[in-house]
C-alpha cells in the first residue's frame, strides 16, 4: 500500500510538470524553470507617473528586474491588483519585457 501511494505521488508531480509545460503562468509548479524576462514597468496613477518606489510599493515588484518566471505571472499581479484594490485608480500600466534574449514585447493595462 505505501509503495503504491508513493508511485501514485510521483506521477502526479510528473502530471504537474507536464502541464505546466504548456500554460502561461506558473504560480505552483515544481517544473524546471527555464525562464529570464527582464522587464520594465511604466505606471501612471490619475496622471502622475509612479516612482520605482511607488511601483514596487504598488505591486510588490521592482520597476525594472529579471524575473525568473513567465512574464504571464507579472500580468497576472498588475490585473488582480488593478481589478481590485487599485480599481478606482484610473491606472495605466505598460509592461516593456523581454524573455530569454527574444524580441521586445509590451503589455498594456488596461487593455486597449
Amino acid at each position: 500500500m505505501k509503495q503504491a501511494v508513493g508511485i501514485l505521488f510521483l506521477l502526479l508531480q510528473v502530471a504537474n510538470m507536464a502541464h505546466a509545460r504548456f500554460v502561461p503562468a506558473r504560480w505552483i509548479c515544481w517544473a524546471p524553470n527555464d525562464y529570464a524576462t527582464w522587464y520594465r514597468l511604466e505606471v501612471r496613477v490619475n496622471g502622475h507617473a509612479l516612482s520605482a518606489s511607488e511601483i514596487e510599493d504598488r505591486y510588490q515588484l521592482p520597476g525594472e528586474y529579471v524575473y525568473q518566471n513567465p512574464p504571464q505571472n507579472i500580468q497576472d499581479v498588475i490585473r488582480q491588483y488593478e481589478q481590485t484594490y487599485g480599481s478606482k485608480d484610473h491606472a495605466e500600466v505598460n509592461l516593456l519585457y523581454r524573455e530569454a534574449g527574444g524580441p521586445p514585447q509590451q503589455w498594456q493595462w488596461p487593455p486597449h
